[in-house]
Order: C-alpha cells, then sequence, then structure tokens
C-alpha cells in the first residue's frame, strides 16, 4: 500500500511540474490535489502504525524494523512533496 501510494503521490508532483510548462491554473490545481495528498495526516498514520503493527506481531524484530523504516520514509516522502507543493502554491507560478 505504502508503494502505490508513493507512486501515485510522486505521478501527482510530475503532473504539477509539469502543467507549470503548459498552463499556470492547471498547475495550481494539481499542486492543490498534491498539497491534500500529502497533508499532515498524524493521528490517523499513528493509529495505522498501531494495528499494523498488531496483525504483524508474529514476525521477528529485525522485520519489523524494515516496515517501520519503510513506513519513516513514506513519511518523509510525502512531507517533501507536501512542502514542494505548498511553495509552489506561495509563487507566481501557479496563482
Amino acid at each position: 500500500v505504502l508503494v502505490e501510494s508513493l507512486q501515485f503521490q510522486l505521478m501527482t508532483a510530475v503532473d504539477v511540474l509539469e502543467a507549470l510548462e503548459q498552463s499556470p491554473q492547471e498547475a495550481r490545481q494539481e499542486a492543490l490535489t498534491l498539497q491534500t495528498l500529502t497533508q499532515d495526516r498524524g493521528d490517523v498514520l499513528e493509529q495505522v502504525h498501531k494495528r499494523y503493527l498488531e496483525l504483524i506481531s508474529h514476525l521477528s524484530l529485525e522485520d519489523k524494523a524494515v516496515l517501520h523504516q519503510a513506513a519513516t520514509l513514506f513519511e518523509r516522502c510525502s512531507w517533501v512533496l507536501n512542502r514542494l507543493a505548498t511553495g509552489l502554491l506561495g509563487t507566481t507560478q501557479v496563482r
């Protein structure tokens, strides 16, 4: 699920950057979509994280650590993409 979600976010970011060359209005709309997709959902992610750890209780500590690292990297990527969208929305290029 993380891979598909991140792929969708990255594809949306590409759409934003491609739209910058074509249409500021379209770029703005894509940036708003990206911003929505990547907004902080800390509480929700924490609940999902806890539930997921319960479901994988049979895994080794090492495997759990790998999954935790993957989730952390996903969250970081989402944060960076959110900053990209927010930054672009603050420029005259997408107003």
